[in-house]
């Protein structure tokens, strides 16, 4: 017995003795069994903090992506670049470390997202902000990089992520079953520029609909900007210069075939984007983004339907998207089978393959060491 709490003695902390369930002091008489009790508490704790180390080992080495940096370096400029359908400018600007002030250039792919339409041309448009940022490390717990990002350690990840959902959509607009009951179309309100705000709104009885942005060509003797009320049983409208709606026929019955009546889908689909950090110094960390817009590749990821109320995206509309439910359903499991809709491993790998080649276009260097 004495032999056993020698060796305890020695692999146990004081700590680990703070909670048995007896403390002796000088003169006590000791039993056995109260002996056994505290042996038998220090085995818990022993197991527990083995059983929490080994937790923390599986955490710490946890998987990494399988990702090489293979070097492409393109000049800067516009549309340069293309990933997943997405076009990227690629950038150069500079940074400083948190460390020693020092100055670093970063040059990298980033998606701009030109305005090019009535108002721009080619060479005046206008871009979407362009950048990236640095940010301070202020943690001092290690930081795994098993990554390496022009010459710097890094760490890349990529997430993907499947949605299942159901939501109402144009909850303010009738149904279709509504708007038909109501009757025909006694007035319609017409927005025309040729723009993506142009749009018609047409009352019924008891309901109004805007259907945005119907193809609409400007003839020749329309000013540039027409708005006018149209109505159905006189056929006359608001405005003098608008004496025949002829020549407006095609695009509202266009407008009618794609009205966005109130609508309950359930849908499912795939989010996948990846990002890097990379360790510019031990107080400097810059970070990026790559990703694209799944609803172009709906055929193999699912489609998530607000994409479609907003955008029509592929030229697919809400109507395409997912599956219409009752606003009272509640169990949503037999409505689409979305083991053949979410896309297999394979499928995924082969978009953060091609997501990750993002990363190869990204070269730093280091321009001077301090202020």
């Amino acid at each position: 017995m004495f032999k056993r709490l020698t060796i305890l003695l020695v692999f146990f902390s004081p700590w680990a003795w703070s909670d048995v369930p007896h403390v002796f002091k000088d003169g006590d008489v000791i039993r056995a069994e109260e002996i056994n009790e505290n042996f038998s508490a220090l085995d818990q704790s022993v197991s527990s903090a083995s059983q929490g180390n080994e937790n923390a080992v599986s955490r710490e080495s946890g998987k990494n992506e399988d990702y090489t940096y293979n070097q492409k370096d393109l000049a800067t400029g516009r549309r340069k670049l293309t990933i997943l359908g997405e076009v990227y400018d690629i950038v150069q600007m500079d940074t400083i470390s948190f460390k020693d002030h020092a100055l670093y250039s970063v040059k990298f792919p980033d998606h701009a997202g030109y305005y090019s339409d009535l108002y721009y041309d080619f060479d005046k448009d206008a871009h979407r902000e362009l950048g990236f940022y640095a940010y301070q490390d202020r943690d001092d717990t290690e930081e795994n990089w098993p990554h390496k990002i022009s010459g710097y350690p890094a760490k890349v990840i990529a997430n993907v992520y499947n949605y299942s959902e159901a939501e109402t959509f144009y909850e303010d607009n009738p149904s279709q079953s509504e708007w038909t009951a109501d009757g025909d179309v006694k007035t319609v309100y017409a927005r025309l520029y040729g723009g993506e705000y142009d749009y018609y709104e047409l009352k019924t009885e008891n309901y109004s609909i805007r259907c945005e942005d119907p193809k609409y060509t400007k003839a020749s003797d329309d000013p540039d900007y027409l708005t006018f009320t149209w109505t159905f049983s006189t056929g006359t409208s608001d405005r003098d210069t608008v004496t025949s709606f002829d020549k407006f026929q095609e695009s509202y019955d266009e407008c009618l075939n794609r009205l966005p009546y109130r609508v309950n889908k359930y849908n499912v689909y795939t989010r996948i984007d990846t990002y890097a950090s990379i360790e510019l110094d031990e107080d400097t960390i810059v970070r990026f983004t790559s990703e694209f817009d799944e609803k172009e590749y709906y055929e193999a990821l699912g489609e998530e339907c607000s994409e479609y109320s907003s955008s029509m995206g592929t030229g697919r509309t809400l109507d395409d998207c997912g599956k219409i439910v009752t606003v009272t359903d509640r169990n949503y499991s037999d409505e689409l089978d979305e083991q053949s809709i979410l896309p297999r491993a394979t499928v995924r790998e082969d978009y953060i393959k091609q997501l990750f080649e993002f990363y190869d276009h990204i070269i730093i260097t280091k321009q001077s060491s301090s202020e």
